[in-house]
């Protein structure tokens, strides 16, 4: 029983150095920085996501306003939404890793679909 009480203490004090660790390396230099772990740099971006969210935005926007144009004013109608739903995921992707459209980058797309179906 003390074995496993001296581990987890040892795994406490461990946790809070490196957290103090990282909250310095927030305090100097911000939200995204980075800490050395040995002779390697580590990356610390606290927030990835901000930088995504416009690039949803106009993906879905863009595949809601197709929408809206198929379908007629004021009646029910049946879209077939696996395609689109492809499209916006690769479109996301596209902009956010590289900074382009889906329709930019469409032979890659088309290139990676048919090696996956081979």
């Amino acid at each position: 029983m003390d074995f496993l009480w001296q581990t987890e203490l040892q795994c406490a004090i461990e946790l809070k150095t490196k957290l103090e660790l990282l909250q310095n390396s927030f305090d100097l230099h911000g939200k995204s920085s980075f800490i050395w772990l040995g002779p390697y740099p580590i990356l610390l971006i606290t927030d990835p996501e901000h930088h995504m969210l416009p690039a949803f935005y106009v993906s879905c926007s863009e595949m809601l306003s197709k929408w809206e144009e198929i379908v007629p004013k004021e009646t029910s109608f049946e879209v077939d939404v696996w395609p689109d739903l492809q499209i916006m995921t690769s479109e996301v992707i596209s902009r956010t890793a590289f900074g382009s459209s889906y329709e930019e980058g469409r032979t890659v797309f088309e290139l990676q679909k048919n090696k996956l179906s081979m």
